[in-house]
This record gives C-alpha cells, structure tokens and sequence, in this order.
C-alpha cells in the first residue's frame, strides 16, 4: 500500500465516525425548507482512484454542476472523493428526506464499472485488480437508485463515468456502463452511450470541468428550458467537442415536461452541504452562507 492509499483509507475511517456530526448539521439545514415544496440534489465527483488513473476534472465537474443546481433552488448535498461507506451514510440521511420530496437529481462524475452487467460506482479505496475490493468497496448503482427514487415525484440522473480500466483489472470488470433504465417516472442521462467511453482530449486540464458538465450546468441555468430541449443542445455540443468520438445517450420516463428553472426566473438557490475527504486534511467549519464543509481531521 502507498503513502497515499493509506492515507484515504484512514481519512475514510476519521470521516466515518465523523457522520454523527454531520447529520445533524444535514438535517438542520434541510428542516429549513417545506417538505412538500423542496427539490434536492445529491452530487458527486469522484476522481482519486487507489490503482486506476485518475479522472480528470471529476470534482471540478461536480462542483460546477452543484452550484448550478443550488443557483436553480436545489437543496444540495456535494461529495468529493468519498468512500462508499460515507456516500451510503448520506443516501440513507437523503432517503428519508427524498421520501417527501418534489423532485431528486443525482449527478455523479468518476469511474463506474460493469460486474457481472451491473453498474458500480468506484470510490477512491476501491481497488479494482481484486475482486473482493470490488465487491465490497463500490457502490451498486441500483442502490442509489433504490435510496433516491422512493418518493412521489421524479429522479433524475445524470452519469458521467464511463472511464477507461488500466490493464490489470480482476477479470470480470468491464469499463462503460452497462445499459441503464429510467427510474419509474424519471429520467437517466449518461455522458456516452451504453457499452462506449468518455471522450479525453489529449492534454487536458486535470482540473477543468468536463464538456459534458459544462453543458449541463449552463443548460440548468436557462430559465424555461425543458430538460429534453437541455439533452438536445447537450449531445449536439459533447458530439461536437469530441470529435464525434462521445455521444451523451438518455432515457426518459417523465410523465412532465421538467424544468429547472421556470421562464420566470427560479429561486435564489437553497443551502448547499459539501462533504470531502481529499487531502489535505481539514477540521470542521461552516461558512457564513450556510455551506457546511466536513473533512477528515488530520
């Protein structure tokens, strides 16, 4: 194990008995909002990996997407190289609150693999030459899906993980995702198509934002557009910059039109939570404008 395996694993275990803490802040700031009338957003960039590449602008992705939704009226939850321990932690917090809510967006930019045709989400202690890492240190799709999708109206997602696996990998990982239904009454987006992977140019900026969450952090911002509209202008712009080599694919199963903002203008923009366990290491704080940022003491 390296210096810096080692040292997201102990992060990992500091940010887990962390978690106490951190609920109650996540619950204090959601309580703030009428159940009926709040859209939540749980968001996660994922670019550490402990023997694989990193992927590059994975957190600046998310952070970009993140305060685009917040700017829209989200309630945001934003998770930076977190372990799936951590990450199961907060679904479990976001399922009792997704229960009631009026919509969920989960937006996530990193690494899934395919095992066995299910998608898995791989967090940075994740290792993916040995199986038993695999199974026990990713994070199902579907177990997202199940934490997010349980209340009354639409969850919406957008994937952004269809990396590359470096040779090495224990047999059975596939990279790109694995075909993806809509959620009962939602909507999946995924960065290229089913089977294929994501476009990195040669040279690019490790910490610039990705075409495919420039895109859709600008189409969430456009007062009136329906997300279909959004995914029209999204794919023409990812084809575009990729040479043709990514084509962003989706399936819908809305029953309506989805907006982010309305033609009107939408909110002002709701709390937002960030979560990090990436070096270095800081204490807890909270900001003036009601962002709570928790990492791993050192």
């Amino acid at each position: 194990m390296t210096a810096r395996q080692g040292k997201v694993r102990c992060g990992a275990m500091r940010m887990a008995r962390q978690w106490f803490v951190v609920l109650g802040l996540v619950l204090g700031l959601m309580a703030a909002v009428p159940a009926e009338a709040r859209r939540l957003a749980l968001v996660v960039g994922i670019g550490t990996q402990a023997d694989q590449p990193e992927v590059p602008g994975a957190v600046a992705d998310a952070q970009l997407v993140g305060e685009a939704l917040r700017a829209a009226g989200y309630e945001v939850t934003l998770l930076q190289d977190v372990s799936a321990p951590v990450l199961r932690a907060v679904l479990g917090t976001l399922a009792v609150q997704a229960a009631g809510a009026e919509s969920v967006v989960f937006f996530y930019s990193g690494r899934i693999v395919q095992v066995a045709g299910e998608n898995r989400l791989v967090p940075p202690d994740a290792r993916l030459s040995d199986l038993v890492s695999v199974q026990s240190a990713t994070l199902p799709l579907a177990e997202v899906v199940s934490a997010l999708g349980a209340g009354p109206g639409p969850l919406v997602l957008f994937l952004d993980g269809a990396r590359a696996v470096a040779p090495g990998a224990a047999p059975g990982i596939e990279p790109g995702l694995a075909p993806v239904n809509a959620p009962r009454g939602g909507f999946v987006a995924l960065s290229a198509a089913p089977g294929a992977l994501a476009h990195v140019p040669p040279g690019a900026d490790p910490e610039r934002p990705n075409t495919f969450a420039r895109e859709l952090a600008a189409g969430i911002g456009r007062p009136g557009q329906s997300l279909s509209d959004l995914m029209v202008r999204l794919r023409a712009e990812v084809e575009v910059a990729s040479i043709g080599r990514q084509l962003p694919w989706d399936q819908s199963a809305l029953r309506a039109p989805y907006v982010f903002v309305a033609a009107q203008g939408g909110p002002a923009g709701g709390p937002q939570v960030t979560l990090s366990e990436a070096d270095p290491f800081a204490g807890l704080e909270i900001d003036p404008a009601a962002t709570v940022v928790v990492a791993a003491e050192a």
